[in-house]
């Protein structure tokens, strides 16, 4: 029994993981390209992007707060076969994307050079992030629904779709960027205003293949105005009660973060180059231990839904497990390859030396990331614990890391990789309490107990 139980959990992880991990893998791939690209222009480019791109962070991380809050509730009614309350978690998660969707295009569309202004106080810096701000802000708008569809498809399992939306956006935001930045075809040269361009149209395109396979295909959450209609006051409550603390949180997190590229920002131009390119390599390869996040979120929730708390509990310790040890391998890759790795981004002299430095710290450390998606996003979230990693991102982003690495960047005035170290810190203190947390149980939640029958409509 316990054979056949292990078979079906790693046969859940690789059909579940692998498409999730691909997925990431395109989406990071293709901020990596664009980085590569823009590379050619010069340093100062890849600077202004990715200040810019900080905006976009700051947003796709409070839609992750609201989609991921979501799917808590999603993938539990998909275990217990609810596609009523399924399609009424979904209507909610739409409404609750629309204020962050107007108000962050707002305020990079109307005032850019004072929302760059914020990071750095370098004006060509800010001129340049401007321009690429104001185009790029048109992509937010086809953001938050797309989003939001891609989350609840995986709740339902059908991870596949969202995969191969991202390799079509992979293509058009590529051959866009190539067309674009450059002027191949007759096309104006744009640089970094082209980049934006092609990210606005690869977005567009997202969107609309999203939104053709949920509403074409009537997938789970093709949502209809009954099912905004029913929702009650009562339901709202209960969606508030677990999704605001993620919201929330994911706030609360990003805006340290963010604080943490302005310590950098006021250092000088070269550490926003070596962090921008760091950040980017990262991205890339975290793509797998994202796949293994994104896979326990389901696989906890859909297990929960179905009131096996036992089983759910043993699926999260294997899974924090397996995170850690792919942490670890990928990390020592990391640190090996630094000198190739930063290669296609066309810098040289002490910048190309601190960004190795840089790498190297972050694959050292990359293993505690990687637990620590596992655990916050994927296990404590699906079991609807989410107070407690709203308190753990608080304290080990505002009371740990801001405090040292600011310390660090502005008053000790470190070279550049070891205030990213310091800023590292959250991760190692997540980690430890997070565990303690873990070993509890008591984040373990059902939120289908709540006196109310499933309306199986489809087979899970």
């Amino acid at each position: 029994m316990q054979v056949m139980e292990l078979k079906k959990f790693y046969k859940s992880l690789l059909l579940l993981g692998v498409p999730i991990a691909l997925q990431n893998l395109i989406i990071n791939g293709l901020n990596f390209l664009d980085t590569v690209m823009i590379g050619r222009l010069g340093g100062i480019e890849i600077a202004a992007v990715g200040l810019a791109n900080q905006v976009f962070f700051v947003f796709i991380v409070i839609l992750f707060g609201i989609v991921s809050g979501t799917s808590v509730f999603t993938a539990q009614y998909w275990g217990d076969k609810n596609i009523r309350d399924f399609n009424k978690a979904t209507a909610m998660g739409l409404i609750f994307t629309v204020v962050p969707t107007l108000v962050m295009f707002g305020f990079a569309f109307l005032v850019p050079e004072q929302v760059m202004g914020l990071f750095t106080h370098d004006r060509e810096l800010v001129v340049l992030a401007s321009k690429y701000l104001r185009i790029a802000s048109f992509s937010y708008l086809f953001t938050g629904a797309a989003f939001l569809y891609e989350s609840v498809m995986k709740s339902a399992g059908k991870v596949r779709f969202p995969l191969y939306v991202s390799i079509v956006a992979f293509g058009a935001n590529t051959l866009f960027n190539y067309l674009l930045i450059f002027g191949k075809m007759g096309l104006p040269a744009m640089g970094v205003e082209g980049a934006a361009l092609a990210t606005v149209l690869s977005r567009i395109i997202e969107s609309a293949l999203v939104l053709g396979l949920v509403f074409g295909k009537q997938l789970p959450g093709a949502v209809h105005k009954d099912s905004f209609k029913i929702i009650d006051k009562i339901f709202m409550t209960r969606f508030v009660r677990i999704v605001g603390p993620v919201i929330l949180n994911e706030i609360v997190w990003v805006v340290g973060v963010t604080l943490y590229m302005m310590v950098y920002g006021r250092m000088n131009a070269q550490a926003v180059t070596v962090v921008s390119i760091t950040i980017t390599v990262e991205r890339l390869l975290q793509s797998l231990y994202f796949g293994i996040g994104g896979a326990t979120a389901i696989m906890i929730g859909n297990t929960l839904g179905r009131r096996d708390k036992e089983l759910a509990h043993l699926n999260g310790g294997r899974l924090l497990k397996i995170s850690f040890l792919a942490g670890v391998v990928l990390g020592l890759l990391i640190t090996l390859l630094a000198p190739v790795i930063i290669l296609p981004f066309n810098i040289a002299g002490d910048t190309a030396a601190l960004t190795i430095k840089t790498i190297r710290i972050m694959g050292l450390l990359v293993a505690a990331r990687s637990y620590n998606i596992t655990m916050v996003t994927g296990v404590l979230r699906a079991g609807g614990d989410t107070t407690y990693c709203l308190m753990l991102d608080l304290i080990g982003v505002w009371l740990v890391a801001l405090p040292l690495g600011t310390v660090a960047g502005l008053w000790l005035k470190l070279p550049v990789h070891w205030v990213y170290l310091a800023f590292f810190s959250e991760e190692v203190f997540k980690m430890v309490i997070g565990t303690f947390r873990f070993r509890s149980r008591k984040w373990i939640n059902v939120l289908t107990d709540s006196g109310e029958t499933g309306v199986p409509t489809v087979e899970a």
